[in-house]
């Protein structure tokens, strides 16, 4: 019987093939395993992937360890694998109150006790100037969320979300057993704000944000954000994990530690068996691998 997994992208470019355990970037790439699994039995997924990688003169791969998992385990790994280069990575997750049972009210009092102060003050401003969350009602309102998106990220020269990536988040929204939403904020009939959420077991996802920056003062995804802990913590999940953030972005940083997240290291492992991709720049990198990781920025020597 099928025990455990290990899936990956590849994708070709000048400097050769990159492999990443990894379905999208902003995702974790582990291996998916049955509980209670020996730790040798995930070390051979590991090997396999990476022996394949080497018969197939692959230049790069790269697994991203899980927030979730036991950190005794992923030392282990980390020992056998002996990957090349340890990019070393932040996590912030909030546990959620138990609020099954509760009508919305006195969730919505519980959850707020999980709040810090500044994400209190925001989300009754929120509420003050009218801002109302909702899913995402057509295809266009999701469209409407994926422009914002991209003009926040690409405004600040990163790199955003394809609008392929919306529409997959909308198709899961409209599924019988739906592991995805998109949620929306409106302000006088006015989408001003959006958050793409997925759910796996008992954790929330917030994944991707767009935002209005003309009425950032309304704090759209503040009650977005506030919105979808109230509903999941009724409906019994007990996280909403909040994901990567980088150590230089403080500001990030201090608006996911307001709904109360608490830091979780994870690291990204990468196996370089072509050290020339060192040579190149960050730039062409990013050119020529849209959406792959190939190496850490910082381990490049900035030569071309």
């Amino acid at each position: 019987r099928l025990i455990g997994g290990l899936a990956w992208c590849e994708k070709e470019g000048p400097a050769g093939t990159v492999a990443n355990a990894l379905p999208f970037y902003g995702s974790y790439g582990e291996a998916l395993a049955l509980p209670n699994l020996p730790d040798d039995a995930i070390i051979l997924l590991y090997q396999t992937f990476l022996d394949g990688c080497r018969d197939r003169d692959v230049v790069a791969a790269t697994i991203i360890t899980s927030p979730f998992a036991e950190r005794d385990r992923t030392e282990w790994h980390i020992e056998s694998l002996s990957p090349d280069i340890i990019d070393n990575r932040l996590c912030q997750m909030t546990s959620l109150p138990d609020c099954r049972g509760l009508c919305r009210p006195e969730a919505e009092k519980r959850v707020l006790n999980v709040l810090r102060g500044s994400a209190r003050r925001a989300v009754r401003k929120a509420r003050k100037e009218g801002v109302s969350v909702r899913p995402a009602a057509s295809l266009d309102e999701v469209r409407i969320v994926a422009n914002l998106h991209a003009d926040n990220i690409d405004g600040k020269g990163g790199l955003s979300k394809p609008l392929s990536f919306f529409r997959f988040a909308w198709q899961l929204q409209q599924a019988p057993t739906s592991q995805a939403v998109v949620l929306v904020a409106e302000w006088h009939g006015k989408i001003i704000g959006g958050v793409v959420m997925f759910e796996t077991n008992d954790t929330l996802e917030y994944h991707t944000t767009g935002m209005d920056m003309e009425h950032s003062n309304t704090r759209p995804t503040n009650a977005i954000v506030f919105g979808a802990m109230v509903d999941g913590s009724i409906r019994g999940l007990r996280y909403i994990n909040f994901g990567g953030t980088w150590k230089t972005q403080e500001g990030i940083h201090r608006f996911k530690a307001s709904f109360g997240a608490e830091d979780r290291d994870y690291q990204y492992l990468t196996w370089l068996f072509d050290p020339t991709l060192l040579h190149q720049t960050a730039e062409q990198l990013a050119a020529d691998y849209p959406g792959f990781f190939v190496v850490p920025y910082s381990a490049l020597d900035g030569t071309t």
